[in-house]
């Protein structure tokens, strides 16, 4: 059963506490478009050693709606475009020898290696046939290798791209055991374990790095949070599984995390309260702190308890944690000009205060032009990640024009769809 967040007066003191907070504050003054054509997706991957910023994703064809692209985009220091790479379905089915030929093509996963090469990990979708999963290697200047890898056919799906292995997950030959494996670059498995990324649990890693700090849920029947740390070759080096912070709550999760500055490591905490004789859940959210050998070293559940707020994602900025968290509780679209809240901490948990832009569609220009076009017409953005740049913390958001239809949801206006950086201030 799909657990719903409660509305409650907690959600409308959030939102209240935010728009206070952040009162005065103008909308950011520097913006960057990338605008993808006919629309598409596009997701931050990794940082290249010389700090410039590698992007990922699809981007459709104009007039051809179901034609996807694979697109890779590398952003300078400045965000201004260093180079930038596509290739159609057709160009990868007949690089690969793909059969059937991919009619879909993105780019879901991608790592800067320690041989100095950029891994593309792609999704090659035929609609009704395998799906096959090509990656492509290029020079960090874009220019493609020469060399190619194709994912063995049944292979599991890629979860999770690192500089010295590709992580997949999925289900043991007929299941139902769920199992995770590493490969290396050259196809290589090295590693392989039970569990859904974590080792006998259900979860994530912590991405970026080839350090396997993984978190989420054990696999009891009232899940606990979990956070668990292996070696190169999978054994498990330590492993914490949290206790419940509320006693009446019946679920417990991680759902973001990532080192510190410190050494150490902080988390997203979810617990959920069923409520009686409903099927809506309460959520409670809380920060926690771990020390470099998982050990708690502290926990925040005032962000909760006092603010009502909920978190969605966190970061780590120059000894500051960040977290987002949405006003309205809800990471998906957000209507024109609603304030985006961040709370920021230092490492020994210290509330710093909160910052963040409202996302105006008419603070960029692309939209702009789509929102003039018609009276019944609106933005919205969406906060895809925060991507830590050499000068500032820059909120990566998606954009699009929707209209407005007599019965039904709203049109998107997929031409005006396009990818926003934010420059995101401290406190």
């Amino acid at each position: 059963m799909m657990k719903r967040i409660l509305t409650n007066i907690r959600r409308v003191a959030a939102l209240c506490l935010c728009l206070a907070l952040l009162a005065g504050a103008a909308c950011a003054e520097e913006i960057t478009e990338i605008p993808c054509g006919a629309g598409g997706f596009l997701s931050y991957m990794c940082t290249l050693p010389d700090g410039r910023v590698l992007l990922a994703g699809g981007k459709r064809d104009s007039g051809n709606y179901t034609c996807v692209n694979m697109w890779l985009v590398c952003l300078n220091t400045d965000r201004t475009v260093s180079w930038e790479y596509t290739a159609s379905p057709e160009e990868i089915s007949n690089a690969y020898s793909l059969s059937p030929a991919a009619e879909q093509c993105g780019v879901y996963q991608a790592a800067a290696l320690k041989d100095g090469t950029v891994a593309a990990v792609m999704i090659a979708d035929t609609f009704c046939g395998p799906t096959h999963f090509p990656v492509l290697f290029l020079t960090q200047d874009g220019i493609p290798t020469g060399k190619r890898l194709l994912l063995a056919d049944g292979c599991q799906t890629p979860y999770a791209a690192e500089p010295s292995f590709l992580m997949t997950i999925g289900i043991r030959g007929e299941g139902p055991e769920d199992e995770t494996m590493l490969i290396d670059w050259d196809g290589n498995v090295t590693v392989r374990y039970d569990g859904l990324v974590v080792p006998g649990a259900y979860g994530f890693k912590i991405r970026g790095e080839d350090r396997l700090v993984t978190y989420g849920q054990d696999a009891t029947e009232n899940g606990h949070a979990v956070i668990a740390k292996m070696d190169a070759e999978g054994n498990v080096l330590w492993k914490t599984v949290l206790e419940r912070l509320w006693p009446d709550t019946e679920d417990a999760q991680l759902m973001d995390a990532v080192q510190t500055g410190d050494g150490g490591y902080a988390a997203c905490l979810r617990e959920d309260k069923r409520i009686p004789e409903s099927d809506e859940w309460e959520m409670r959210y809380a920060l926690v702190k771990f020390d470099a050998d998982g050990h708690v070293a502290w926990t925040n559940r005032t962000i909760w308890e006092k603010d009502g707020c909920a978190l969605s994602s966190i970061y780590a900025h120059h000894g500051k944690i960040l977290v987002y968290c949405p006003p309205d509780g809800s990471d998906d679209f957000g209507a024109d000009g609603l304030s985006r809240c961040f709370r920021w901490f230092d490492e020994d948990g210290k509330d710093l205060g909160a910052t963040g832009p409202a996302l105006a569609g008419a603070d960029y220009p692309n939209l702009k032009q789509y929102l003039d076009a018609g009276k019944d017409r609106m933005a919205m953005t969406m906060i895809r990640r925060v991507i830590p740049m050499e000068d500032s913390m820059w909120i990566c958001a998606e954009c699009n024009v929707r209209e407005k239809q007599t019965d039904g949801d709203p049109r998107v206006i997929g031409e005006s769809q396009e990818f926003v950086l934010v420059r995101l201030p401290e406190p």
